[in-house]
């Protein structure tokens, strides 16, 4: 976790940060173009999407054509891969912390075609005092593969639009003690520096807002039992920013 928001994390592999991790969706780099970072809080829904996740550890014998010296992360959300089915929860934590999720799956029919649909609201707030957050994540994928062929499509479309209030001072232990309870009781543990009131409103002094969806159609052409062609045609556009208090 990085300043305790909502997303705000990073991942380490052999002591190599994000900018040298390859992290990529159905074999689609998701890192940014100018430093190779990865902001977590635009990808906060694949967890509930994922079939599978490769992971290559260093550069390997990685068979994929993409520069990562730390390592590659590969998140699959094949439609294929999911099984015939559907789900409906609903969840709830501390500082009204909530989740409600529904999701279906058809399964791969008799003719060769699946597909895929997920729909999760996310919203509440972190540990840390003015942390609050709201995110959404929606997801359709649509496969198709002939039965006995050895072609397989795969369409894919997901996004998980959100906003959340960031962190980015480092309170000191006096000040965890100072805002503490009264009559030197123990120290504020969710104490945050980077929040108040303006006009009887509450407000953070960084708030984070983004939406970058994806969509992709891969196909697989098993050419024989010792070689295989992946390729994948995909668009991705973002939006969102930054807002100072």
């Amino acid at each position: 976790k990085g300043g305790g928001g909502f997303g705000d994390g990073r991942i380490n592999m052999r002591g190599f940060a994000n900018e040298n991790i390859a992290v990529m969706i159905n074999g689609i780099p998701v890192n940014d173009m100018e430093n190779g970072a990865v902001y977590w809080s635009n990808w906060a829904g694949l967890s509930d999407v994922t079939s599978a996740m490769q992971v290559q550890r260093g550069l390997g014998s990685s068979k994929l054509a993409i520069a990562s010296v730390g390592g590659t992360i590969n998140v699959v959300t094949r439609a294929a891969d999911k099984k015939k089915g559907g789900s409906v929860s609903i969840g709830v934590g501390n500082n009204g912390y909530h989740k409600s999720l529904f999701s279906y799956n058809t399964g791969k029919g008799n003719t060769g075609w699946s597909s895929s649909f997920l729909l999760s609201r996310t919203a509440g707030a972190m540990y840390i005092d003015g942390s609050n957050f709201e995110g959404y994540n929606y997801y359709f994928a649509l496969g198709y593969q002939k039965p006995s062929s050895n072609h397989d499509f795969q369409f894919t479309f997901t996004g998980a639009p959100q906003w959340h209030n960031q962190r980015s001072t480092s309170p000191t232990i006096s000040d965890y003690i100072k805002y503490g309870s009264v009559n030197g009781g123990d120290p504020n543990r969710r104490y945050n520096a980077d929040w108040g009131y303006r006009n009887g409103e509450a407000l953070a002094n960084r708030i984070n807002y983004y939406h970058k969806p994806i969509m992709s159609l891969n196909w697989d052409w098993k050419i024989s039992d010792k070689s295989k062609l992946n390729t994948v045609v995909y668009a991705s556009f973002g939006r969102g920013g930054s807002i100072n208090g």
